[in-house]
């Protein structure tokens, strides 16, 4: 901490929050599970727009995850652009909480702390929240069965209409 110093990049909240993530170890059987993985992220995160890299945290956590939604519900996501939902939910998400007038470089130690706690506090939550979502979906529409909609650009440009209008929006 003695290294930050006022007007720094705060690269050192991108560390403290890489430090919540696991390394990506892939097993020798698995190499082409995850590469597709990869790719398919990469081209997501192409899509969306997003300034990120192999470096960046998460990224790994979101291989990872890909994989076992594909190993374990084989067939619900198929191609990149099918997660395209879930990238403008969490990128809503990500402005709310960090808007464009917040100063990182002001107070690194906040920043770090921001980071942290953010992250620390807020994921549950929002895991949360979207376990009440589905119960209130359901509880709406009893006789529906769960299924994955068939997800085109124009199912994207949906989802992403509507969380315009949600939490953090003028």
């Amino acid at each position: 901490m003695d290294d930050i110093r006022p007007g720094d990049r705060p690269e050192h909240l991108t560390i403290a929050v890489a430090s919540m993530s696991e390394p990506l170890e892939i097993p020798d059987d698995e190499v082409a599970d995850f590469e597709r993985a990869r790719s398919d992220l990469r081209e997501l995160t192409d899509e969306l727009g997003w300034n990120v890299d192999e470096e960046s945290p998460g990224h790994d956590d979101a291989i990872r995850s890909l994989v076992a939604i594909r190993r374990y519900l084989p067939g619900l996501v198929t191609e990149a652009q099918e997660l395209l939902p879930y990238g403008n939910a969490v990128r809503t998400l990500a402005d709310f909480e960090i808007s464009e007038d917040l100063d990182l470089t002001a107070d690194p130690v906040e920043a770090l702390r921001f980071g942290v706690l953010g992250t620390v506090l807020f994921e549950p939550l929002i895991l949360a929240l979207r376990k009440l979502a589905h119960v209130d979906r359901n509880r709406a529409n009893p006789s529906a069965t769960w299924a994955r909609p068939e997800v085109n650009r124009t199912t994207a440009q949906t989802a992403d209409h509507h969380l315009d209008g949600g939490i953090g929006s003028s």
